[in-house]
Formats: structure tokens, sequence, C-alpha cells
């Protein structure tokens, strides 16, 4: 009889810490407010810059044979100026009341900055429930992506989901390539792009114009800019 309360109590305290460790995590993990839209400092000259340079890579395009290869080289400048413009379009399209690229429960790209050869980057995702804590999932990460001969890999140097910081085998994990490489727009995107190298100040990008334009076809099916 003794044994059984024993069990009992025990069986009861376990439950009891299960329930407020995963009320622990859900605190840590979610906020009542999702990320702010942070830009970076870069002018509008340099924003103005980088579209007239893709202006030009896309006459260029037009005007020769987009089976062959092209080489581009973006600058720390040019990256964060594609991140400014791309937020701020979305921050103009929301106060304009346009629909929105992304439908509003998806992850959405709060922040992307380009620093010493990492990308790093925030995001919301807004739950479709409530909790006492909040409803948003703040994520922020940095990570050095690069493709060679049509493989893709991804080193994450730090990943947190509010306050808690991942692990390095649940990142690896997450990161499943397997699992990555089966998705249609990765599969296209691999065969765009022939090699993606990452340096300390710039991003080196070898494509093909004709299988990106697949890509873009492919995308426009899910989003709307």
């Amino acid at each position: 009889m003794r044994f059984l309360f024993r069990l009992f109590i025990w069986s009861l305290l376990s439950f009891i810490l299960i329930i407020a460790l995963c009320a622990l995590i859900v605190y840590l993990t979610l906020s009542s407010s999702p990320f702010p839209v942070t830009l970076n400092d870069t002018s509008v000259s340099a924003m103005l810059n980088l579209k007239e340079n893709m202006d030009n890579e896309t006459k260029s395009i037009n005007s020769t044979n987009t089976d062959k290869e092209r080489k581009i080289i973006f600058s720390t400048q040019d990256i964060n100026s594609a991140f400014n413009i791309y937020l701020s379009a979305s921050q103009i399209n929301s106060f304009l009341g346009h629909r929105n690229s992304f439908p509003e429960d998806s992850i959405q790209l709060k922040g992307g900055r380009f620093d010493d050869g990492k990308f790093i980057i925030s995001l919301t995702k807004k739950l479709s429930f409530s909790t006492p804590f909040g409803k948003y999932l703040n994520i922020r990460f940095e990570a050095v992506p690069s493709i060679k001969d049509n493989y893709p890999d991804i080193k994450i140097s730090s990943l947190n989901f509010g306050s808690v910081s991942v692990p390095a085998f649940v990142i690896d994990y997450i990161l499943n390539k397997e699992k990555i490489n089966d998705i249609q727009e990765v599969k296209l995107l691999l065969s765009a792009i022939k090699k993606l190298e990452v340096h300390k100040d710039s991003v080196t990008l070898i494509y093909n114009p004709n299988k990106l334009s697949d890509l873009t076809a492919s995308l426009s099916g899910h989003m709307d800019f």
C-alpha cells in the first residue's frame, strides 16, 4: 500500500514537473509582440544603384544566350540594400492595405543583414492561437550558405527561438539535407545556381539565367510582389 502511495506521489510530481517545464519553454519562446522591422544603415543611393545594376544584368541576359552561365558578385552594401528594398516594399504594401506576398500567419522576414561573411536573419511567426505568454514566435539565426556543383550546404552558428538557444544537434536535424532537397523550389534553385560562395565582404553567384527564370515562375505562384 505504501509503495502504491509513493508511486502515485512520484507520478503526480513528475506530471507537474513536465507541465511546468512545458510552460517555461512556451514562456521563453513566445512573445506578446513580433520583431519590429529593422532596416540596415544603407543609403537610398545605394539601393538605387543596386536596382540599376540588376536592371542592366536583366537587359544583358535578354540580349544573350540564356543557357550560358553568368557570374555576379554582390558586395555587403548590395546585399544589405536588397534586404532594405524588400522590407521597405513589404511595409509600404502593408500600409496601403495591399495583399501581402505571404499569408499573415506565415513566417515573416523582419530583418536581414550581411556582416563579416554571415547572414543575420530575424523572422516572426504568428500563431493561429493565443497563449497567456503571447502568440508570436520570434526567430533569429546567423548562417553561412553555400552551393557547389548543385550541392547545398548551410552552416548555422546560432539559432534562437525567443530567448531559447537551440543546441547544435537540433539544428542539424532541422537542416536535414535529404528533406530539404526534396522541396520542388529547392530542386529548381539547385539546377539554376551552379555556385554560391560567401566571402567576408561579398557573395559570388554563378547561375543559369534560363533555369533561374523557371524558379521565378514557380515562386510567382506563391507570391505577389
